[in-house]
């Protein structure tokens, strides 16, 4: 389990695109989607299809920042594992001096084989989500050591709490494509 900036594996490598927002200091950094593709023996969900908005509180008010989550399995040399690769958008103006949007950002992340969980991870990215900053996070599984083919997908949740507020759950997460 990792709770630091993108790791490079020998089957996943997601490469990094970044784009200015809109003359905004805060930057978006987003996994190529053509990574995933050129890659044999991984898959991930599409990009932005498990997303949310939040609202972040700056001297300026408060402003939305979108979260996403892509789920991804890999097969390694050894088996397979699952990571969930976390990112944000939103422009802040470069002020993020208000109270942080997250006491808690606790993502779950599963090995699944024909729908069923197997080995799990579980990290926490508030820390980094609060400050837009080493994004995206990689949270990975270990992997299974199983020779068993087909029906291999990465899956999971979110739990997060919200500044000075009650916990969440976010659902509703779709699955990374299956491989063998």
């Amino acid at each position: 389990m990792s709770t630091t900036a993108p790791k490079r594996s020998q089957a996943i490598r997601w490469a990094a695109t970044i784009t200015a927002l809109a003359a905004a200091p805060v930057l978006l950094v987003t996994p190529s989607a053509q990574a995933d593709a050129n890659v044999k023996g991984s898959s991930c969900s599409p990009m932005f299809s498990n997303s949310k908005v939040f609202y972040a509180s700056t001297i300026g008010g408060k402003v939305p920042i979108k979260v996403y989550v892509r789920m991804c399995v890999e097969k390694t040399g050894n088996g397979h594992k699952a990571a969930a690769l976390v990112g944000a958008v939103g422009d802040t103006g470069g002020d993020l001096s208000g109270p942080p949007l997250f006491d808690k950002f606790e993502v779950a992340v599963a090995l699944n084989k024909n729908g069923n969980a197997g080995l799990k991870a579980y990290c926490n990215i508030a820390y980094d989500l609060n400050r837009m900053q080493n994004l995206p996070q990689y949270c990975d599984t270990s992997v299974d050591g199983s020779s068993s083919r087909g029906g291999w997908s990465g899956g999971g949740y979110v739990k997060y709490r919200l500044h000075n507020q009650g916990e969440s759950y976010w659902g509703g997460i779709n699955d990374s494509p299956t491989i063998d």
